[in-house]
Parts: C-alpha cells; sequence; structure tokens
C-alpha cells in the first residue's frame, strides 16, 4: 500500500500542475486543445484525490457508503469521457470521418448510460460489490473501441502533434488494460498491481501529451514569427517601391522642365532643336508612365499571385513592345523561377528587365523574333531577353 500511495501521490501531483498549467495557457492563447486538455487534467486530479480520501482501491471490495459508491463511478466515467474527448478533439474526428466520430459519440452514451445505471442501482438497491464479469465487460470494451478509433485514425491524420497524441493514448488505454487484468486476474505485472499500472499509464501519457502540446505550440510560434517576418519584408519592399516612384517621378519632371523650358527659349530661334527637346519629353513620358505603371502594379500585386501575374504582364508587354514592330516573340517562362520569387521587389525588378530588353530590341530593329527566357539558377530567377 505505501508504494500505491506514493504512485498516486506522485501522479496527482503531476495532473495538478499540469492541470493548472494548460488551464494558464488557454486563459491566454484561448486555444481549445488546452481547454480540453486541461479539463481532462482536472477530472484526472478530482478522481485521484477521491480515490486517497476513500481509501478503496479495488472495485471488488464492498462498501456500504452509498455517496462513495455512486462518486468511484461517476468520476472515473467522467475521466474517461474527457480523455476521449480531448483525444477526439486533437484529432479533428468531432465531425468526420463518420466511423471515428460515431466510436466517439457511442463512447460518451456509453459512458452516459454508465452513470445512470449505477447510480440508480445505488439509490434503489444501496451500496454494494461489482462483479468481475460487469468490471471487465464495461472497462475492457471502452478500451477496445477506443483502441479501434485511434486505430482509424492512425490511417487517416498525419501530422506529427496528431500522431504523438495517438502513441500517448496507446500508452493510456495499454496500461489502464494491465489494471483491468490485474483486477479480475489478481495478477501482478512489471512489479504493479491493481491500479498502480494504470496510474504508471497516466504519468507517461502527461509527459506524451505535454509534449506533443509543447511541440504544438512551438511550431505555430515559428509560424507566426515567419508570418511577421514576410510582413516586415513585404513592408520594406512597398516602402522601396515608394521611394523609387518618388525618386523617378522627381528625375523625370525635373528633366522634361528643364527641356521644355530650353525649348520654349529656343522656339523661334532652332526648331530642329526644338523638336529634339520634344522628343526627349515624349521619351521620359513614355518611360515614366511605364515605370509608374509598373510601381503601382508591383504595390497592388499579393504575394501568392506573383507567378501568374507576372507570367501574364510579361506577355501583354511582348504585345505593347514588340507586336506593333512585326516581331514574332517566343516565351519560355520555368514555373520553378515563377514560385521562387516570394517578394514584390523582386517581380518589379524582373518585370523592368524584360521591359528594358524589348525596348532595346524593338528600337534597334535588330531582329524579327525574340526569346524572352525566365529560369532558375543557382535557386535564383534568371531574365533574358534574346
Amino acid at each position: 500500500m505505501t508504494q500505491l500511495l506514493l504512485i498516486e501521490i506522485f501522479v496527482l501531483g503531476a495532473s495538478l500542475i499540469a492541470a493548472i498549467y494548460h488551464a494558464m495557457l488557454f486563459i491566454q492563447q484561448k486555444d481549445r486543445f488546452l481547454l480540453y486538455y486541461s479539463l481532462y487534467l482536472f477530472s484526472a486530479s478530482a478522481y485521484l484525490i477521491f480515490k486517497l480520501v476513500s481509501n478503496n482501491y479495488d472495485p471488488f471490495s464492498p462498501t456500504a457508503n452509498t455517496w462513495y459508491y455512486a462518486t468511484e463511478e461517476i468520476l472515473q466515467v467522467l475521466m474517461y469521457s474527457s480523455y476521449a474527448t480531448f483525444a477526439a478533439v486533437t484529432l479533428e474526428v468531432t465531425k468526420k470521418p463518420a466511423l471515428i466520430k460515431w466510436c466517439w459519440i457511442g463512447l460518451l452514451i456509453f459512458s452516459g448510460i454508465t452513470i445512470v445505471v449505477h447510480v440508480t442501482k445505488a439509490v434503489l438497491i444501496g451500496p454494494g460489490v461489482t462483479t468481475g464479469f460487469a468490471y471487465g465487460l464495461s472497462r475492457l470494451t471502452t478500451i477496445a473501441v477506443a483502441g479501434f478509433a485511434l486505430a482509424m485514425a492512425w490511417r487517416v491524420r498525419t501530422t506529427v502533434f496528431q500522431k504523438t497524441i495517438i502513441i500517448g493514448s496507446y500508452v493510456y488505454a495499454f496500461f489502464a488494460m494491465f489494471s483491468v487484468f490485474s483486477f479480475i486476474f489478481k495478477q501482478s505485472y512489471f512489479g504493479l498491481s491493481g491500479v498502480e499500472p494504470y496510474l504508471i499509464g497516466s504519468f507517461i501519457d502527461i509527459i506524451i501529451f505535454s509534449g506533443a502540446l509543447g511541440y504544438r505550440f512551438k511550431k505555430l510560434s515559428d509560424e507566426k514569427n515567419q508570418l511577421l517576418q514576410f510582413s516586415l519584408e513585404l513592408a520594406e519592399s512597398r516602402a522601396a517601391i515608394a521611394k523609387s516612384l518618388n525618386d523617378d517621378v522627381g528625375a523625370a519632371l525635373s528633366s522634361m522642365h528643364v527641356y521644355a523650358a530650353v525649348a520654349d527659349k529656343l522656339l523661334d530661334k532652332d526648331t530642329a532643336k526644338v523638336k529634339e527637346y520634344l522628343q526627349e519629353i515624349n521619351t521620359n513620358t513614355m518611360s515614366l508612365m511605364n515605370e509608374v505603371s509598373d510601381i503601382i502594379w508591383a504595390l497592388n500585386l499579393l504575394p501568392e499571385n506573383i507567378p501568374g501575374a507576372l507570367n501574364t504582364r510579361i506577355k501583354r508587354y511582348g504585345l505593347e513592345i514588340l507586336e506593333p514592330k512585326n516581331i514574332e516573340c517566343t516565351y519560355q517562362v520555368e514555373e520553378a523561377a515563377l514560385l521562387s520569387i516570394q517578394d514584390i521587389g523582386t517581380a518589379k525588378d524582373i518585370l523592368q528587365q524584360v521591359r528594358e530588353g524589348m525596348l532595346w530590341i524593338a528600337e534597334k530593329s535588330i531582329s524579327h523574333s525574340v526569346l524572352v527566357r525566365v529560369v532558375l539558377h543557382n535557386n535564383k530567377p534568371q531574365v533574358s531577353v534574346q
């Protein structure tokens, strides 16, 4: 009995600490997994406290206390039910697959019937002794249903977190089964008997589940940090593009102002020179319009839309710049190269390279066909207009 008390006090301490810790985490993070896990731990702690108070660890020992007789079954069934609900929620089987969902619902219904029958029996007949057949049937049926549902869940759940939850549940069921066998056959296993295997399994299970939840929160934290980093990079890219817009517009307007002022002074003196300046103004205006168009396009671009939007805009430039010059354009744009582009700044730079290459060829009229290539080289997109 001394060994049993030490084990129970140790597991009770671990359950209470873990329950309070995860309840506090739930209050901070509002994660339903934490809520259901802390509810299970509190129900397990309540059951262990009751066992310490009642000092009755044998389900077949007679008791004259109706309250003890009824409360024993209620707390134990509530503990199993809260455990099953936590597993069902974390494995995401409360809605589908249908077969696993109904195993969970069936377990809850069976638990409810068990409580009603036991309490009714305690009130109408009085406290008594649970038969070995009834005890073994209820407990082993529960374990069998849980084992079947876990096996089905293992086939459809693929994340490390969910696999770990299933492993922990199997450990819990495995040790609980040894406790049932120990009570029925009056045998000890691994030097443990009665409720001791169950307590050891509960402690191992707490370690596994807590580790799984810790792993999950680390993954969530990493994803949030990556999202934050991505948001910062996106903001920096937009700020750089906005600065480029300001610089380009300022430089172009200053240049056009100078050309216009000079042209105005030479209007009655040198008509040829005036035409030359007007042509420069026209060129700068077209260049500025294209640049502003690219910048606005980039600022309105969502990162997840970069590959498709960039591919479409490259071909649009081919139609606008090369087709009027009767220059045939062929595109070799690798999907892997487009998918490697993660920021709008890079997308804008690639688009600018393509446009400048097309404009140069169109102006020089040095070819009747052009090949536009965007390929992946050394994990970086490489652009050429040949």
